[in-house]
């Protein structure tokens, strides 16, 4: 048997070896709407880099360092981090054990997709529903950080967890569908 070489495409639960189910229009605008936020997140990046870069020239060069930096640099960071969750779980670079996982047969890796993929949406939903309430009361309190600053950076924060959550949630469904749809034809065969 050779070894198939790596691929770019993306896979959610399945290997790349394995065909996927038809997608329908919803799990097309899920992966988009994943797709884009999760990508599109990433340019904040760019503005953590020069935000850093003028903060080291400030400090360093003219001896006049920011009050803010620090807690806009926190904020944008952890904002990509909740916000690119979806995308992640759509191309499958979660973290799995793959050693443990590709010992086991085709047909019980399937049954583990399902059982993996029900887990994390009741997870997640939970996770959606707690930060979700925890975002309302730092928005209607405008929350901020108590700093010389005092950025509203907590509210913004709180507010990308329960958006972050529900990207991978509404990602996780669709990867159950998948698992589900991948499983029932390996009972066909």
């Amino acid at each position: 048997m050779q070894p198939q070489e790596p691929s770019s495409q993306p896979h959610a639960v399945m290997p790349q070896s394995e065909a996927h189910p038809p997608e329908g229009p919803i799990e097309r605008a899920v992966g988009k709407l994943n797709e884009v936020i999760g990508e599109g997140s990433g340019y904040l990046y760019f503005l953590v880099f020069a935000i850093c870069l003028m903060e080291i020239l400030l400090r360093f060069f003219f001896n006049s360092p920011t009050t803010w930096a620090f807690e806009v640099t926190i904020a944008l960071c952890g904002i990509q981090y909740c916000l690119a969750g979806g995308n992640a779980h759509r191309l499958g670079r979660h973290i799995r054990i793959d050693a443990i996982y590709l010992a086991f047969p085709l047909r019980l890796r399937k049954v583990f997709d399902v059982v993996g993929e029900v887990i994390i949406s009741l997870v997640v939903s939970s996770i959606v529903y707690g930060s979700g309430v925890q975002a309302l009361r730092a928005l209607s309190a405008w929350q901020t950080t108590g700093s010389a600053f005092d950025s509203p950076a907590p509210t913004f924060m709180k507010l990308a967890i329960p958006i972050g959550a529900f990207l991978i949630l509404l990602q996780s469904l669709v990867n159950l569908r998948r698992a589900f749809i991948a499983l029932r034809r390996g009972n066909e065969k």
